[in-house]
């Protein structure tokens, strides 16, 4: 609940939220609901000093509050709220005795042991019965036993399934899903009756019906509660059932029917607070509203009644009824086959499949045989009646009109093509079809017609395609006439072109298979050339093309370096063919050339020579490249290095 400003001095607030903004509020009445939920410290600490007169509203006899460690609250006594320690210090406490929830007979579940000073409004004395069910209030006792859950709470999987079966049963009774609420005292519980709602046979049917922890549940009410106390064991335990305050709220949610199902044994034996086990068990028996089965009364045979006691009980009642046939007169006549059923009472959704049996027509033998939801239809019997127009006797069905039927009687006629053919007697003579084979000779091909009779359509066969095998050779086919090859079409198709392999003599001297169309001299001849080159070696080339130049390798000598190559016949070896090999020539100076002889001769040459030459810093060359042998040379060279220097 999130701050709320009613009027400019009026605040409704969740209790941590005044703890929050304490200082800002200055009222001077504090009221505080369901009083008794709130821990007596939480009241105490939101009390400030404006605060003039403090209303306390909630009942200490329903849930108490609970500290967040259950060890502590119970050492310490924590569990307690302001409200109810005043009510045990004998503060004065205003109660209101009238409530106007429950029936007198839920009521005295919990009046006088509970609630002593309890009346009943008299709006709770005239509240309708539980549809379907023989009485408002029961316990329905088992020794089913119970399931421990992953996260430690409890389940009870017999109770889970005959609660959602319980449901379904009174909402097929005519109840809104939203007048019906299931209560768990466990979570594991909860989330298990969910599961079974959740099915694909009950999700539909249940989605509006409510599953609740009772924690959860207090302040809160329905029509109908159906309450799942769960525990049942060889232990003797029964967890927080023996507290009367859960109890309390238990046993007074229910409007006009409460149904519970648990293991009373377990619950008497269980030393519960005020012994409240006991004391409700009294008012049950008293009741007559204890046993191992639940009785259901249907609504449509009331003196038909079902015990129930496990969920497989409610398979014989899938209805709502019971497990009589409905019988019900129907609009047309019949009786309804279904299984008693509160729904739908005025069959409009309901399909008779029975046989229907009412009259097709004047003749009163001809009755539907469908079943009785389906639509008739026409009079589908049939009849040999006399036709006026022709006079023969023909079968129909009854709803034909003999005026528009036609008649198939065979009838033998001369046709327009001067053919006699049976025809059926409705058919024009000129729109009959004659089956006489046509037979006549085709031009130009001089094949036989294959069709029937058509003297009304292309008499001269113009337009007539001749299907025979076509007798023609191929196209451009260059074979003896004795050896033509045919055309493999129809004769009423092109020719096509004659591509059969044949082998035929080149005058190359060669032979080659070709198509048949083809001139063989056309076609490039794929073989090796059978000719001789001028060196003398045989030419490389298909014989269609020009003999070429001679690939052959050969031993070859360079004339200017005198290299031995490797290379072509018909290429003329020179010196760029020396790949990677070194030069063999002399320089001008006598040393040999140190390039490779694919490069050009250098005038240079770098070859380290003897020598005696005094340089102008007075030291004596020894050993000079050859090309600066020459003293005028080198002395020129050595001013030029003096001058770059400086």
């Amino acid at each position: 609940m999130s701050y709320v400003t009613l009027e400019p001095h009026v605040h409704r607030l969740e209790v941590k939220l005044v703890l929050q903004n304490r200082e800002a509020l200055k009222s001077p009445i504090v009221i505080v609901e369901e009083a008794a939920e709130v821990l007596e410290a939480h009241i105490v600490v939101s009390l400030t000093n404006n605060c003039q007169h403090l209303i306390l509203i909630g009942d200490h006899l329903q849930l108490k509050p609970g500290a967040a460690d259950y060890r502590i609250e119970t050492k310490y006594k924590l569990g307690i709220s302001l409200f109810e320690r005043m009510v045990l210090n004998n503060v004065t406490c205003h109660t209101l005795n009238v409530q106007h929830r429950m029936k007198p007979n839920i009521c005295k579940l919990i009046r006088p042991h509970i609630y002593p000073q309890l009346t009943d409004h008299e709006s709770t004395l005239s509240r309708p019965p539980i549809l379907g069910v023989e009485g408002c209030l029961y316990f329905i006792d088992h020794q089913q036993p119970e399931e421990l859950c992953q996260d430690e709470s409890q389940k009870n999987v017999h109770e889970s399934t005959f609660m959602i079966a319980f449901a379904r049963y009174l909402i097929l009774n005519g109840y809104k899903a939203d007048q019906i609420t299931i209560l768990a005292t466990y979570l594991g519980q909860m989330f298990e009756m969910l599961h079974e709602k959740n099915k694909p046979t009950n999700v539909d049917l249940l989605k509006d019906v409510r599953i609740s922890v009772l924690d959860n549940y207090q302040g809160e009410e329905s029509d109908i509660v159906l309450l799942s106390l769960v525990r049942s064991n060889t232990e003797n335990k029964v967890g927080f059932l023996r507290t009367q305050n859960r109890v309390c709220v238990a046993l007074s949610r229910a409007r006009n029917g409460l149904f519970i199902i648990g293991n009373m044994s377990l619950l008497l034996s269980s030393n519960s607070e005020n012994e409240i086990w006991k004391k409700v068990n009294t008012v049950l028996e008293e009741q007559n509203a204890i046993g191992s089965h639940l009785l259901l009364k249907c609504q449509i045979h009331p003196v038909k009644l079902t015990k129930v006691s496990k969920s497989s009980d409610f398979d014989k009642l899938s209805e709502g009824g019971c497990d009589m046939i409905c019988n019900a007169e129907l609009g047309c006549g019949h009786t309804c086959k279904r299984l008693c059923h509160i729904q739908d009472r005025e069959h409009t959704q309901y399909r008779c499949t029975e046989e229907c049996l009412k009259p097709l027509c004047n003749n009163e033998l001809h009755v539907c045989l469908k079943q009785c939801y389906k639509n008739c239809g026409p009079c589908m019997y049939i009849v040999r009646r006399t036709l006026d127009q022709c006079g023969h006797e023909a079968d129909m069905y009854c709803h034909i009109d003999p005026a528009k039927f036609k008649c198939n009687e065979l009838v033998h006629t001369k046709l327009p093509c001067e053919h006699e053919a049976d025809k059926p007697c409705h058919v024009d003579p000129h729109q009959f079809n004659c089956l006489f084979p046509c037979d006549t000779r085709v031009e130009p091909c001089g094949h036989a017609c294959h069709q029937t009779c058509h003297i009304g359509d292309d008499p001269d066969h113009l337009q007539y395609k001749c299907k025979e095998p076509c007798a023609k050779s191929k196209v451009g086919c260059r074979q003896d006439p004795d050896e033509k090859h045919l055309c493999s079409r129809l004769c009423s198709e092109e020719c096509d072109e004659c591509l059969n392999k044949v082998s035929r003599q080149r005058s190359c001297g060669h032979r080659s298979k070709i198509p048949c169309s083809l001139d063989v001299e056309e076609v490039d001849c794929q073989k090796p050339c059978k000719l001789k080159l001028p060196c003398g070696h045989e030419c490389a080339n298909s014989c269609s093309k020009a003999c070429g130049p001679c690939k052959v390798k050969v031993e070859k000598t360079v004339v200017d370096c005198g290299h031995s190559l490797n290379i072509e016949c018909s290429v003329n070896p020179e010196r760029k063919h020396c790949i990677a090999r070194s030069c063999p020539r002399l320089l001008p100076c006598g040393h040999k050339c140190e390039k490779k002889c694919t490069d050009q001769c250098t005038d240079v040459c770098t070859k380290l020579v003897d020598c005696n030459i005094e340089s102008p810093c007075g030291h004596v060359i020894k050993k000079i490249v050859c090309h600066m042998e020459s003293t005028s040379k080198y002395l020129h060279y050595l001013q030029m290095r003096i001058i770059l220097l400086n």
